[in-house]
């Protein structure tokens, strides 16, 4: 008995100690060191899961805080200087360049996915497709009852993002809404529509395409991404899911997924951009359900990737970023 009491106390010893030392590794590298992402909440997991991949197979060491608050909440944070890499659904606003301007801030604004907007149902909802009238009568509340444009019978709920989302924005503007979130039930995250969505026949929301897939890139089965026509003539209407039509700007809800870097660049951070633009980066976005960025998008970069080729800037740590692969 004495023995087996012995044997647990040198265990806890050696746990403890472990824990320790872990703890200790772990706070060797201080917050800014460390490289601070913030932003939208629509290219948080894509992020995420591009990051995770860059550490497995690029980089081990990279370090880094990643927050996926909002795009609005991103954008401040980055005309701050408090991060060095703002993620946004949205492309910045003038008034928010001239900020950076005015204070003397480079940076690069790069597009490194596609997103089709998926306008959801549950699965219990008979809804077959909508136009874009329609979908702006229903997120303006003039449409309040689902038998209004198909054979369901029940109050029509829409689910979206709250004001610090990138993505109502994106969505008040397309379809020029004023006020548009007296119409909807606010939600923080994507997820969070999502689930409501699920959980509510008479749910209706709005979110980018990756979250309605899962890892498999097969379509979870308690929602319907509705096909959307131009109007309600159309003999087609199109879905988020149809790669052949989004790559052509053919359905409708298309847009750009941005992201801000601040100059001098972080080495370890240039490295990782590199990555995501990568055809395994892209590939990478295409397996989380998004698509990759086209030849246009692509010459767009490039053009802001010469502010790196020509600069030959080193940052805080005396790294040259301006220069090499």
């Amino acid at each position: 008995m004495v023995f087996r009491l012995i044997k647990i106390f040198f265990s806890f010893v050696l746990i403890v100690a472990f824990s320790c030392q872990r703890a200790k590794q772990k706070n060797l590298i201080s917050s800014d060191e460390k490289i601070k992402i913030s932003g939208s909440n629509s290219e948080y997991e894509l992020v995420s899961r591009l990051i995770q991949e860059y550490v497995k197979t690029k980089n081990p060491n990279f370090s880094y805080e990643i927050e996926g608050e909002g795009s609005e909440i991103g954008i401040r944070k980055f005309l701050k200087g408090e991060i060095d890499m703002a993620m946004s659904s949205r492309r910045m606003k003038p008034f928010e360049f001239n900020i950076l301007e005015a204070n003397g801030t480079d940076y690069l604004e790069i597009v490194f996915a596609y997103d089709a907007l998926a306008f959801i149902t549950n699965y219990k909802n008979s809804v077959d497709s909508l136009s874009l009238e329609q979908i702006s009568d229903i997120l303006s509340g003039k449409i309040i009852n689902w038998i209004q444009v198909s054979k369901f019978k029940g109050p029509v709920r829409v689910y979206g993002r709250n004001t610090e989302s990138g993505t109502f924005h994106f969505v008040e503007n397309k379809f020029q809404i004023l006020g548009l979130r007296k119409y909807q039930i606010s939600c923080n995250t994507s997820r969070e529509i999502l689930e409501n969505v699920m959980n509510d026949s008479c749910g209706f929301g709005y979110v980018s395409i990756g979250y309605i897939l899962d890892n498999n890139k097969k379509l979870n089965k308690n929602i319907w991404p509705v096909p959307v026509y131009y109007q309600s003539n159309r003999p087609q209407a199109v879905s988020p899911l149809q790669h052949q039509y989004v790559s052509k700007n053919l359905y409708p809800v298309c847009r750009p997924l941005y992201q801000y870097f601040k100059l001098p660049l972080k080495k370890e951070l240039k490295e990782f951009l590199m990555f995501e633009l990568s055809s395994q980066g892209q590939k990478i976005v295409e397996d989380a359900g998004f698509y990759k960025i086209n030849t246009e998008l692509q010459t767009q970069n490039n053009i802001q990737l010469m502010k790196l080729m020509n600069s030959g800037k080193v940052n805080e740590n005396g790294s040259e970023v301006g220069t090499g692969n």
